[in-house]
């Protein structure tokens, strides 16, 4: 019987996931008692108690712990219909009820699995007890009554504690979402500020909450689970307000930018080692958070816990974003060296793959972390018919057929921003001798989302008239080859216009990253701004941020896409509407994937 109990308690021990106090090792060893004891129990027990705790655990038990509820099962049918009294097996039966309740699974409210596990192996217990000799009662009566007393003493100077830091922890999460507001907005002395707020409140409520007499109730399974969440919670709060703090210190966004356009690099590799830490602590503290989840969390708290767990989940990400932008962004400035890149624009009152003709372009040269315009043009300054027999050697036949040599409107005519990349810089470097860095391509949405940063801009030859981020889209794409009398007037007003959105761009300090994100995360998702280089350390870079353009050709798996293409010159392409559906069919039993497409 001993033995039996023995190697009941080490299976629950280290096979067993119940963590109903949240802490692994205390876990780990009221496993093993609470099998051990129900064994013991089990082998003095009255049999209908056993049959009633085997009929139980069995209908809640999931597989494979099924078996073993079966198995408790019919080990009670042999002692009823035997009318055997073996203690040995008695202790087997009870070992696999007390293993199956450690992982009942039952829908319903949380805890229904505690109380159908309860329901099942207490009846066990006191059968067991009622059933046991005279000095063994006296023991446990003994034994219950200090962990009883100890258990109250426990609950109350952890109810002590959290009345003493439930103000702390509350303003301090107050606190820091609005300093994470703020920090997200660029301004980080007034966030460095809150974080330095929020972080003495953490403190303060994990001196109480925290301290070594208020931790007891870790030993009480359920309560246990709730105050590992909240100490858990607490210890994170102040990791992450530190690191916060120490991130924004001084590190004002509007601070990063010079004067009269362009980013101190500077200023920007200095934050990368304080950027570094902040997105470790933060994923810190989300492990911290994600080991304080628990089956035995009540209601309210599980609630508040999942609202932390995403509110730190969309903070770790933007610190990711960070992490990535501050240790790629100098490069793509220029730190190394110059970089050229050329902006394509797309106008979809022309539909091709990647989403419109390429109306005009401009030539940008990044150096030391400045920008400077070098030219602006319309899609025909760069032909080169020369080029077009090797275009078709070399581009994808769905694009050379397009000719993007000869009309380099066309070079929209293929939905991989790579592939148009190399098109492009061939035709700029054909024209100008000038090599290419990289290439972006930004439609009539992105171009509006600039006049945003940089306000209205009058167009030539239509006085009184400004463009601006409102307007842009259907002057773009409609109203301009209304208002002007030719193409040429319109082409030479609008690299005018270009021209003055990229001076102000180049020479003025922008929105915090925080608006700039709003302003250009939908565009880049509905890849209406890309941008891809030829440098392999800015790979990681455009990919993290979906930038890159490029059609995804993942191993093993197909690859559908739906695009617009009208080879012909009409400007009407604005008012086409199309809807695609797909349905996909898998067969459980074959595998086969079947899908159906609706374009209409």
């Amino acid at each position: 019987m001993a033995a039996t109990a023995v190697a009941g308690a080490l299976i629950a021990a280290f096979t067993s996931s119940a963590a109903p106090t949240g802490t692994g090792w205390i876990d780990l060893l009221e496993r093993a008692l609470a099998v051990a004891l129900v064994a013991v129990a089990a082998s003095r027990a009255r049999r209908w108690s056993l049959v009633f705790g085997s009929v139980l655990v069995t209908a809640g038990a999931p597989w494979p712990l099924l078996l073993g509820g079966l198995g408790a099962l019919g080990g009670t049918v042999f002692l009823v219909e035997t009318r055997v009294r073996s203690r040995v097996l008695g202790s087997l039966v009870g070992v696999a009820v007390a293993l199956v309740s450690l992982g009942l699974e039952v829908p319903g409210p949380v805890g229904m699995e505690t109380l159908l596990a309860l329901t099942a192996t207490v009846p066990i217990l006191v059968s067991g007890y009622r059933r046991s000799t005279s000095p063994a009662r006296s023991v446990v009566k003994r034994v219950a009554l200090v962990v009883v007393c100890a258990a109250g003493l426990a609950v109350l100077l952890t109810g002590i504690a959290a009345v003493l830091s439930v103000a702390d922890v509350s303003d301090a999460v107050a606190a820091t979402e609005e300093a994470v507001d703020v920090a997200t907005a660029g301004e980080g002395g007034e966030s460095a500020a809150l974080f330095a707020s929020a972080g003495e409140s953490f403190r303060a409520a994990d001196s109480a909450v925290g301290s070594w007499w208020a931790s007891g109730t870790r030993l009480i399974p359920l309560l246990g689970a709730n105050l590992a969440a909240v100490q858990r919670s607490v210890s994170a709060g102040v990791d992450l307000t530190s690191a916060g703090e120490e991130l924004v210190s001084g590190a004002e966004f509007s601070e990063v930018q010079l004067e009269g356009g362009g980013v101190d690099l500077v200023a920007l590799e200095a934050l990368q080692p304080r950027v570094t830490a902040a997105g470790e602590a933060l994923a810190s503290a989300r492990s911290t958070l994600d080991g304080a989840e628990s089956a035995w969390l009540v209601g309210p708290l599980a609630d508040r816990l999942a609202t932390v767990q995403d509110r730190l989940a969309e903070t770790s990400d933007n610190a990711d974003n960070a992490v990535v932008a501050v240790d790629g962004l100098p490069a793509v400035l220029g730190a190394d060296a110059p970089r050229r890149y050329l902006f394509l624009f797309g106008n979809p009152a022309e539909s091709r793959d990647m989403g419109g003709h390429i109306g005009n372009w401009a030539e940008l040269v990044a150096d030391g972390g400045r920008i400077e315009l070098v030219e602006v043009g319309g899609p025909l300054d760069l032909a080169s018919p020369e080029l077009s027999e090797t275009f078709l050697d070399t581009l994808p036949a769905s694009f050379a057929t397009m000719d993007p040599a000869r009309n380099p409107q066309n070079l929209g005519a293929t939905p991989d921003l790579p592939v148009a990349m190399d098109a492009a810089a061939q035709l700029l470097e054909q024209r100008t001798s000038r090599p290419v860095d990289g290439v972006v391509y930004a439609d009539v949405g992105a171009f509006a989302a600039m006049l945003g940063l940089v306000g209205p801009v009058e167009v030539p030859g239509l006085p009184g008239f400004e463009l601006d981020e409102d307007n842009a889209v259907e002057f773009l794409t409609r109203d301009q080859y209304i208002l002007f009398d030719s193409p040429d007037a319109s082409g030479d007003a609008l690299e005018e216009v270009i021209s003055t959105v990229f001076d102000r761009l180049t020479s003025t300090k922008l929105a915090g990253p925080d608006a700039l994100g709003a302003t250009f995360a939908p565009l880049v998702e509905a890849g209406r701004f890309q941008f891809m280089t030829y440098h392999d350390e800015d790979v990681e870079m455009l990919e993290h941020f979906s930038l890159d353009g490029a059609v995804p050709t993942p191993e093993g798996h197909d690859v559908l896409g739906v695009f617009n293409r009208n080879a012909g010159p009409s400007k009407i392409d604005s008012y086409l509407e199309r809807d695609v559906a797909s349905l996909i069919r898998w067969d459980p039993d074959s595998g086969a994937v079947a899908s159906t497409v609706w374009v209409a």
